[in-house]
């Protein structure tokens, strides 16, 4: 096995498993978020959390703030981690994005291709970002929408020292988000699954139903109860999905 490096900090050996699924986390998220996932995902499916710089034990790194870039060391870092087996991609929000952009470019190197891609709290690649930026917003008015997104606990919205050391990252990450949009995007021919949650303030339905386009190898949705990071709340079930889409089909997908 390779050495570890920063991108899979959480990176645990299992000789056994049938399959890997890179993971990839929301805006101001790091790998951490997955810890939990793979003792409840089990022997046979090894977890890759990526770890971007600018967050976790990188924070002192600087952020990605372009899609192309950001896919582009990730695509990188990925390639000796999953060239000698089947593997999946997951991503949350802007995790999601970035989970289709880099299946795109594996795809179009002629790498090693996921068996299965999941996709969860995005808009299609297609649509349009939000009208309202958030990456640019003053201090306050940035802070107030981090507390509506209902992901960063309060007692660090409160914190001054460490949104501080925080915010650099998650307007590099905002500046992903809110800047993507490929136009120009066509179907992967990769099996695909959509994850939303029932009461996500954030992503109007119609942005959410334009992914189906975007599976014509096999597509999936699971609606949770929830809001934007029904990941969390409903993890248990969505975990179940996981497992039972890939093992049940040892791991090849399609």
């Amino acid at each position: 096995m390779p050495q570890r490096n920063p991108w899979f900090p959480l990176l645990e050996p299992r000789p056994g498993a049938q399959v890997r699924l890179v993971c990839l986390p929301y805006a101001g998220a790091g790998a951490s978020v997955f810890r939990p996932w793979q003792a409840r995902l089990g022997e046979a499916i090894a977890v890759l959390a990526v770890q971007a710089p600018g967050r976790e034990g990188r924070l002192r790194e600087q952020p990605f703030s372009t899609m192309d870039a950001l896919v582009a060391a990730v695509h990188e870092a990925l390639l000796p981690r999953v060239g000698d087996g089947p593997f999946a991609i997951f991503g949350h929000s802007l995790g999601a994005l970035v989970a289709w952009e880099l299946t795109r470019s594996l795809l179009r190197a002629g790498g090693p291709r996921p068996v299965h891609l999941f996709v969860g709290g995005a808009r299609a690649p297609d649509c349009p970002p939000p009208a309202k930026p958030l990456y640019d917003l003053p201090r306050a008015e940035l802070l107030a929408e981090l507390g509506r997104l209902n992901g960063t606990p309060s007692e660090v919205l409160g914190n001054d020292e460490v949104m501080d050391l925080f915010l650099p990252m998650i307007r590099a990450d905002f500046a992903i988000t809110d800047c993507y949009h490929r136009g120009d995007a066509a179907a992967l021919d990769v099996p695909l699954t959509l994850f939303t949650g029932h009461d996500d303030p954030e992503v109007p339905e119609d942005k959410l139903a334009a992914w189906e386009a975007f599976g014509p190898s096999g597509f999936a949705r699971h609606d949770f109860p929830g809001d934007h990071f029904f990941l969390h709340t409903e993890e248990e079930r969505l975990l179940a999905v996981l497992a039972e889409t890939l093992l049940n089909r040892g791991g090849q997908g399609g």
